[in-house]
């Protein structure tokens, strides 16, 4: 007679701290991406940053997590986000809450009833974020393996 046997002991714990790290690396690969994302979108752009509001509020935020999956949002709070990120096009300035529009040229106040605004060129700051938190998932991805491959040897 001949008796085979297979203990599994060893191999389970191993697996389930397997997907233990998985887990761990994917959460920590969603929150560092999202959070070095923001970090190039607030030093990238070429725009200027008159009130501080656009840079300031350039933000990773946490949306949610669960046994398998984890998400992170990079976002922009200001208002104005989109039109410094694409561009706008040449358009007329109206007055919204006033009779006319006050500006200042060469130290001149000057008012009108509307104004040809020439456009804006894009200024992306988004984009380059979404570059590097790409590169970022990448890394943490390839550093949760290495744990995964250590637990294995």
């Amino acid at each position: 007679m001949f008796t085979v046997g297979v203990d599994l002991t060893g191999f389970r714990q191993v697996a389930a701290k397997t997907v233990q790290a998985l887990q761990f690396g994917a959460r920590d690969a969603a929150r560092n991406a999202a959070q070095e994302g923001a970090q190039e979108a607030r030093t990238v752009g070429r725009f200027k940053n008159q009130t501080g509001r656009l840079r300031a509020g350039i933000v990773a935020e946490f949306v949610r997590s669960s046994e398998n999956s984890a998400r992170w949002d990079i976002i922009s709070k200001a208002r104005y986000s989109k039109f410094v990120e694409q561009g706008t096009r040449p358009h007329v300035i109206v007055p919204v809450r006033a009779v006319a529009l006050r500006f200042v040229i060469n130290g001149r106040v000057i008012f009108a009833s509307k104004v040809n605004h020439p456009g804006t060129q894009p200024m992306p700051f988004m984009g380059p974020a979404y570059l590097k938190a790409e590169a970022v998932m990448y890394r943490e991805i390839g550093i949760a393996v290495l744990k995964v491959q250590n637990l294995w040897n």
